[in-house]
């Protein structure tokens, strides 16, 4: 063989590794994911997680802190206006707040105040309760609820709080 001929060898393509390989029929095609398609998902998820950061934490900053130190006292109290049993409980709670200056009373409106009504879900949650109505008071963990518990219970319930 002379040189030439070993030339026009050499520059022939050799058909091992310049052919693709043959897949069969029966073998499913590999794709990747379109470019366009993960940069939208990616968008889409960090759209949902700024949500929940921006929901999440307004939900959470409702959630009032209960005293934790020794010998403090909260109560907050939910009523309505226009609730039949608030009217009558309301004063009541008021003259409590009079009665004991050094306990920290929170009054929270909850049928014309959104906000309040979201401090009241908040609380529930937090203290194990689905639902409840009002008129309703937290003294410090306990929760008295209703028109009749609340003026029964709550005076000595903050008594019992205060030793």
């Amino acid at each position: 063989m002379t040189v030439a001929s070993d030339k026009k060898k050499s520059s022939q393509p050799s058909k091992k590794t310049d052919r693709a390989p043959e897949r069969s029929r029966d073998s499913p095609k590999k794709t990747r994911p379109d470019n366009k398609i993960l940069l939208a998902v990616l968008l889409m998820a960090v759209v949902i997680l700024g949500v929940v950061v921006v929901f999440g934490g307004q939900l959470t900053s409702t959630l009032p802190s209960v005293p934790t130190s020794p010998g403090k006292i909260t109560v907050w109290y939910f009523y309505g206006n226009g609730c039949k049993p608030c009217e009558s409980v309301t004063p009541y709670v008021q003259s409590l707040q009079r009665k004991y200056p050094d306990v920290e009373f929170h009054f929270l409106e909850i049928y014309d105040n959104p906000a309040n009504r979201d401090t009241l879900i908040a609380m529930n949650k937090k203290h194990g309760q689905k639902d409840s109505g009002i008129p309703l008071a937290y003294v410090n963990d306990i929760m008295l609820f209703g028109g009749n518990e609340v003026p029964e219970k709550l005076e000595s319930t903050i008594l019992q709080q205060m030793h």
